[in-house]
């Protein structure tokens, strides 16, 4: 056999075992919302698909921010330790997201329906995905963390989120 052919014969394969395979992997997302409805509530899952319609604004203020964290601690007489000032970028972001006016996540929840936004190719549309979870009775939380127990994760995620966050400013936006 040529190798163009089985080149061809090859990525046919592919192709229909992605055909075969994406329904699938959609129904699992759909699934994987159920479960997060039914851990933190219907209202905590809602509320996650109005920040995945926020993809393009958080890129750019992590952007903004790593750049602008970058220049800071590019000051002469700055110790090129970022740790400590990188986890502010999580804050920030954090604050941003939250200063994001309800009337603006309806803006957007119209433009997600008619463009079909989705997080990635093998996710369904993140309207649907809305959509589904407003579609059954509410769930309230099966997990509910007491203040002892946030304090407790946000202690062992901390080194993690300050690493990830100077790993973003150092390779991943600053430039």
């Amino acid at each position: 056999m040529e190798r163009p052919t089985l080149h061809l014969l090859v990525r046919g394969v592919l192709l229909l075992l992605d055909r075969l395979t994406v329904n699938a992997g959609r129904h699992a997302e759909y699934e994987a919302d159920v479960f997060a409805s039914r851990a933190g509530s219907t209202e905590a899952a809602v509320r996650l698909m109005d920040r995945i319609l926020l993809d393009e604004p958080v890129s750019t203020i992590v952007r903004r921010e790593a750049q602008r964290l970058e220049r800071e601690l590019r000051r002469p007489g700055r110790k090129k330790e970022t740790g400590q000032d990188a986890s502010r970028l999580w804050e920030i972001l954090a604050d941003e997201v939250r200063a994001v006016p309800e009337h603006e996540y309806e803006r957007r929840r119209r433009v997600s329906a008619a463009r079909e936004h989705r997080a990635d190719d093998s996710h369904p549309p993140t309207h649907l995905r809305r959509r589904r979870l407003l579609s059954g009775d509410p769930l309230t939380a099966a997990v509910v963390a007491d203040d002892t127990r946030e304090e407790r994760v946000s202690r062992e995620l901390a080194d993690a989120r300050r690493l990830l966050a100077a790993e973003i400013i150092r390779d991943g936006y600053a430039d």
